[in-house]
């Protein structure tokens, strides 16, 4: 049996500077039930706030980890405090709905946990980092990387690296903007919303490099679909995409309690 599956273990970055740790743990919790409420429609996973300020996650196909991590921290509302994730992914020799992650202790919850504490040993405290095992990937060594597997996974570390960079340096603006244009993916829709001229939101979507950012999303999502050679590539495609668009429909209809518009 051969289950498609990818994991990320958060932690939150200075969780006891500001003495808010009720805060962010009952925030934790709020995010492990959006969690539940995005995979649902889209196949299976487990989320589960533990230990404090760590979430676990375990979901269908190579993708899934990533996607989510992706929606977290980008919607994070404690930018002083923001999320990490040590990310995995492989095959699995049991169905999802049936591991406890209290006691499953898979190599691949290990490669996780292990990118996780790299990620906080770490100066540059990248967002996101990826730790792969090449044993428990679907016939790695017919993947179309062959032996390239590990530059691929540091290409996709470095990608993320230079990701968060972009990030960082968006106004508050520029953010709110490449926010909505990612929910909507209309100028006009969000220039509604802001009640600004198309033009003005064009501009800052360019300033803010929302462009490329988005290019490098797109293109770590066509790396790890490429690593996943168990089903088509259309097959895999059509469900990142159905999982975006389903994610999307739900935080546009929930934007102030994601605090994206003030």
């Amino acid at each position: 049996m051969h289950n498609p599956v990818s994991i990320f273990i958060m932690d939150v970055s200075n969780s006891t500077k500001n003495n808010n740790w009720d805060d962010i743990s009952a925030y934790l919790d709020e995010w492990e039930n959006w969690i539940k409420v995005w995979i649902a429609p889209i196949g299976k996973g487990i989320v589960k706030h533990r230990r404090g300020d760590e979430i676990i996650f375990i979901a269908q196909h190579y993708v899934t980890a990533y996607t989510i991590a992706t929606l977290v921290k980008q919607f994070w509302k404690y930018p002083d405090q923001p999320p990490y994730f040590g990310i995995s992914f492989g095959n699995v020799d049991r169905e999802i709905d049936i591991i406890d992650v209290e006691t499953w202790n898979h190599p691949l919850i290990k490669r996780a946990r292990e990118a996780n504490e790299k990620i906080k040993q770490s100066k540059k405290h990248t967002s996101i980092l990826f730790k792969l095992d090449w044993d428990f990937l679907y016939n790695s060594s017919d993947s179309i990387f062959g032996e390239s597997n590990k530059e691929t996974e540091n290409l996709m570390n470095l990608m993320i690296e230079m990701e968060d960079n972009l990030l960082k340096n968006q106004s508050k603006l520029q953010k709110l903007i490449y926010d909505l244009y990612f929910i909507y993916g209309q100028q006009k829709r969000v220039a509604a919303l802001l009640n600004k001229s198309a033009a003005t939101i064009s501009s800052h979507y360019k300033k803010g490099n929302g462009e490329l950012i988005f290019k490098a999303h797109k293109q770590i999502h066509q790396n790890i679909n490429a690593f996943e050679v168990v089903t088509s590539k259309d097959h895999l495609e059509q469900y990142t995409k159905n999982m975006s668009d389903s994610i999307k429909s739900i935080i546009s209809e929930r934007l102030y309690e994601f605090k994206i518009i003030p």
